[in-house]
């Protein structure tokens, strides 16, 4: 979680699914405890304005980078100006 930051709103806080947050933080190669994006039930649609390695883990969730499907619990490379398109949790969980 985030700590330190009350002043500015944002209470102690941590993910939901710690497990899916370490392993997508092993797979990238950062620190177990490195900030990540956490969803629950729906994703969104993000445009990355530089290049950037992404994983998505937890939830089974469809996803497509530039309209190509692409493969959950796995280093993704994403150009600048790429769309990533994360669908719905059709299955167990809530979370990805």
């Amino acid at each position: 979680g985030r700590l330190g930051y009350w002043a500015v709103g944002v209470p102690p806080s941590g993910p939901m699914d710690s497990r899916a947050l370490r392993l997508g933080n092993a797979l990238l190669g950062n620190p177990a405890d490195a900030a990540g994006l956490e969803i629950t039930m729906s994703g969104p649609l993000l445009r990355f304005n530089t290049d950037a390695v992404v994983a998505v883990t937890g939830a089974e969730i469809p996803l497509k980078l530039d309209n190509v499907e692409q493969p959950m619990c796995t280093a993704i490379r994403v150009r600048a100006g790429s769309t990533l398109a994360l669908g719905t949790i059709a299955g167990a969980g809530a979370r990805a």
